[in-house]
């Protein structure tokens, strides 16, 4: 038996959870690598630029959301600062 059929609902959940804050940042590093290598800087400015617009433009009914977003944008700022230096 697998080591996920065995465990909660509300566990699996957690660990979806984990799973994204964990490897979600290492995968949208190497694609934007990726990216900048096959279609230069513009490319990664381009890409900036609208995912900001997109979590700006997001709502929801949660308290906390609009933290949520400035940590987003903070993330994503980071992820194409450190890009960009590579």
């Amino acid at each position: 038996m697998s080591k996920i059929q065995a465990v909660t609902p509300e566990h699996l959940q957690r660990l979806k959870l984990e799973a994204s804050a964990y490897f979600g940042p290492k995968v949208l590093h190497e694609a934007l690598l990726r990216l900048c290598q096959a279609c230069g800087s513009d490319s990664l400015d381009r890409f900036e630029k609208t995912m900001v617009d997109q979590i700006e433009a997001m709502n929801d009914e949660r308290a906390d959301f609009e933290t949520m977003k400035e940590f987003a944008i903070e993330q994503l700022y980071a992820c194409v600062r450190e890009v960009s230096c590579s």
